[in-house]
């Protein structure tokens, strides 16, 4: 589990689709402070599959708007993991299938590479 997992369920449980946020009220959701490099470089912000950055990708969210200076974020709902989240069912065994956004982030992270470069066809 990784330590950003509380982001993941905050996210989750947000009705809104954006939500602007000081780096201080970011951290009372973690409930730890944020590292160093999270207040010096940009990047660590950046939407690329890093254990952070997954905690609001498998949310179904994305970074946007960042202001280092006045320490504040935007993240806006993608809508991948609401959406796929909506059609997942259980099979006849009781497990459950895997979404799209779900095999499109395993593939990203065993591929290496953003899951937004991914695409899924299905053909029926």
């Amino acid at each position: 589990m990784s330590k950003y997992e509380r982001l993941t369920e905050y996210l989750a449980g947000l009705e809104v689709g954006q939500w602007d946020v000081t780096f201080h009220t970011l951290e009372g959701v973690l409930g730890f402070p944020l590292p160093d490099s999270a207040r010096l470089y940009q990047a660590w912000w950046s939407n690329n599959p890093r254990a952070q950055s997954l905690a609001w990708l498998k949310a179904g969210w994305r970074t946007n708007g960042l202001d280092m200076a006045a320490e504040k974020i935007s993240f806006v709902r993608s809508g991948e993991r609401g959406a796929a989240a909506a059609l997942r069912s259980e099979k006849r065994d009781g497990s459950e299938y895997l979404t799209i956004a779900e095999a499109k982030e395993g593939l990203a992270l065993t591929l290496g590479i953003d899951p937004l470069q991914i695409e899924i066809i299905i053909k029926a």
